[in-house]
């Protein structure tokens, strides 16, 4: 897949953090949560000498970075009250969320957000709704949920397009007069529409990425839409040559937390046993 590795976002989120780690010469380097949901890329940058923490109790001071999946107002204000260092790396696709977000919620709207009620964008997105947010993950969710008022249905930005789409329809027919803004990023959209045409013309298909990122599971989802086998590994070391070497063609795709390299090393591996078979 031509659109595989960092997502802009992503990208800029480690640029942030690097420039940091330049900057600090004195005092911790913290992120709030993990960077990004790879593993490898997190080990790489406690290497490097930033750590991941889950709460700002955990530490007193130093240096914090927000993460691209951004946080809710009550967290950031938590953090301008304590004593540390703030660097918001929040993806500025999220942020263009939570600024649509805000204003549907002025206006008088209940917000829908079509996501994975778990995953940290959508707990901070909830954070932006003032109580008046509910989470759904696919259509059979919407198609159960009981809403009143005014509506404004969004997603978060790595959501799957075509549950998206599904979401919405349900949506327009049960409530017509409700506001549908698609939120998912566009560098998501073409990742999956990507993924999904590839995935239908190959035996088998390899995604890469950690087992805990959404938008690498949303894109091991479409792939298996398409009837295929679907291995989802989190490096090279995980490819077993006793059931790639049952295929002829082997589609390859990445998630949005996942680094070129990684990628590479995956290319690699397939083509060295090809080679050797």
């Amino acid at each position: 897949a031509g659109q595989a590795g960092f997502c802009r976002g992503v990208k800029r989120a480690m640029d942030i953090a690097r420039k940091v780690v330049q900057k600090e010469r004195h005092g911790p380097i913290y992120t709030y949560g993990p960077l990004v949901h790879n593993p490898h890329v997190i080990k790489k940058l406690e290497e490097e000498g930033i750590l991941p923490i889950e709460s700002i109790d955990e530490v007193s001071s130093g240096t914090i970075i927000i993460r691209s999946h951004g946080i809710s107002p009550d967290e950031m204000d938590r953090l301008k009250k304590s004593d540390l260092n703030i660097v918001d790396a929040t993806c500025p696709r999220v942020k263009a969320l939570h600024s649509v977000i805000e204003k549907n919620i002025c206006e008088g709207y209940n917000i829908v957000i079509a996501g994975n009620r778990e995953h940290p964008e959508v707990i901070a997105l909830m954070g932006f709704c003032r109580g008046r947010g509910q989470v759904i993950s696919d259509s059979n969710e919407m198609e159960r949920l009981s809403l009143s008022g005014k509506i404004c249905l969004v997603a978060q930005t790595t959501h799957s397009e075509m549950e998206f789409e599904k979401i919405s329809e349900i949506m327009r027919r049960k409530h017509p007069e409700s506001r549908i803004i698609n939120t998912i990023c566009n560098f998501s959209c073409k990742r999956q529409e990507e993924v999904n045409n590839i995935a239908h013309s190959v035996e088998a298909m390899i995604v890469v990425g950690g087992k805990n990122s959404e938008n690498t599971r949303n894109l091991a989802r479409i792939a298996g839409s398409a009837g295929i086998p679907v291995f989802h590994l989190e490096s090279e070391e995980g490819i077993d040559p006793t059931e790639v070497l049952k295929y002829r063609s082997i589609g390859v795709c990445a998630g949005a937390s996942t680094p070129d390299w990684m990628v590479d090393k995956v290319k690699e591996r397939l083509i060295s046993l090809n080679r050797a078979n």
